[in-house]
């Protein structure tokens, strides 16, 4: 597995987004349990990031028990490689030539013809190392001019000679030529006996259909309905707070929320918190109103500053899901807490307003 993480860069970082995130996850739900708070606003934002890696996480996983089947050059057999009308007189040990660039290889030959034309095949450990020896050789061949790809091969005029070169990796395999203009290479690579063979296990079914662009779209678009209903739906879950049994009567909850503060008017409490922040007077306010009907406490928070000369202060709605809720050391959510009981233990349900 360390092996495959290594030569994938995509997976190792949605291992590396998944083992951070149930790190931090696990220590804020600790916090926040020790502190006697609900876990859902954790659960929220937990299931929303796991949308967003899960699948990521998955696509690894699969990719390294169900490898596809990779196909290479054959260089077991180096010298036929060269193609039929090479003169096994004239093949060398291509390490005695490019020392320095093919250190590494397992085996190495390098073809000769008396037109000028050089094919040089390498066989390495690993296709890692094979890469590695690629880019030591393009550097010491000086090249300019540079073109292609990896799928169809590298092109470069090679320095000081400035004679044409075409270079090719598969796999562990690193092959090239060299000729006095491209047509001779192609001309070259032309009767290059090159013979390719399979190796793995077919994928099954649920990962080919993958393969397919119409699937990867359906999926794509299925993950941001996912993220959407749940956005909605968990962020409505995570702020409100169920009844513990049977909801009380409507004059018993009036009357346990008076005992911690006097009503400001029928099914209305106000509680209000002053202190200083940053050397500016600020306000906490906690507004409960009773929803006879739906039995519910409708909660309304608001944070009033007095940064101004005229005194006067500039209110706003605190909304969102609360992990913590502190602020120069007052311990608004500890304030909050009283009335949060009073009105789950009674059976009704705590409702902010977000």
């Amino acid at each position: 597995m360390i092996s495959y993480l290594q030569q994938n860069f995509g997976a190792a970082i949605y291992v590396v987004l998944a083992l951070a995130g149930a790190f931090v996850f696990t220590a804020v739900a600790l916090l926040m349990r020790r502190g006697g708070q609900s876990l859902r606003p954790v659960v929220f934002v937990a299931v929303f990031y796991s949308i967003a890696v899960v699948p990521g996480l998955v696509h690894a996983y699969v990719g390294y028990a169900y490898p596809a089947p990779v196909s290479r050059m054959d260089l077991r057999d180096l010298q036929t490689v060269f193609g039929p009308d090479a003169d096994p007189a004239l093949i060398r040990d291509a390490k005695g030539v490019y020392a320095d660039a093919l250190v590494e290889a397992q085996q190495a030959k390098m073809a000769f013809w008396p037109t000028g034309e050089t094919m040089t095949a390498a066989r390495f450990a690993n296709e890692s190392v094979a890469r590695e020896a690629s880019a030591r050789l393009w550097r010491l061949f000086r090249v300019t001019n540079t073109g292609g790809s990896e799928e169809t091969g590298w092109w470069a005029t090679r320095q000081p000679s400035n004679d044409v070169i075409s270079m090719r990796l598969s796999g562990n395999a690193l092959l090239f030529w060299t000729g006095s203009d491209r047509q001779a290479v192609e001309n070259r690579i032309a009767r290059s006996r090159l013979k390719f063979i399979t190796t793995g296990a077919a994928q099954p079914w649920f990962v080919t259909i993958f393969q397919s662009l119409l699937v990867r779209v359906m999926g794509v678009v299925l993950l941001i309905i996912l993220a959407t209903a749940w956005f909605f739906w968990g962020f409505a879950w995570a702020v409100v707070t169920g009844g513990r049994g049977d909801p009380v009567g409507v004059e018993q909850l009036r009357e346990r929320l008076s005992q911690l503060h006097p009503s400001v008017e029928t099914n209305r409490w106000e509680i209000v918190t002053t202190y200083r922040a940053s050397g500016t007077d600020t306000q906490h306010k906690i507004v409960l109103v009773l929803d006879e009907k739906s039995k519910c406490v409708r909660v309304t928070e608001f944070i009033a500053s007095s940064d101004n000369p005229s005194g006067d202060w500039n209110k706003r709605v605190a909304r969102g899901v609360v992990f913590f809720q502190k602020d120069m050391g007052v311990d608004l959510q500890k304030i909050k807490k009283p009335y949060l009981d009073a009105v789950t233990n009674g059976g009704w349900t705590w409702q902010p307003d977000f």
